[in-house]
């Protein structure tokens, strides 16, 4: 997702302009995700696969 990007642009260019030093440390945070395009992530992912609303269910989805 391109809006991922900003954070990670916006501190390379604060690193060029000398406001971040090289040993700081920096978290930068992702806001953009494919959920918000639900055309795209059908492309993406195709058919999705059903799962009960349970957590366990959903732990062994994963798991599989």
């Amino acid at each position: 997702e391109p809006a991922s990007a900003a954070s990670l642009a916006g501190l390379k260019k604060l690193r060029r302009a000398g406001v971040v030093d090289a040993d700081e440390r920096v978290v930068c945070l992702t806001t953009g995700h494919l959920l918000k395009d639900p055309e795209a992530a059908y492309e993406a992912g195709g058919d999705p696969e059903p799962v009960p609303n349970d957590v366990d269910a959903v732990v062994e989805h994963l798991r599989d």
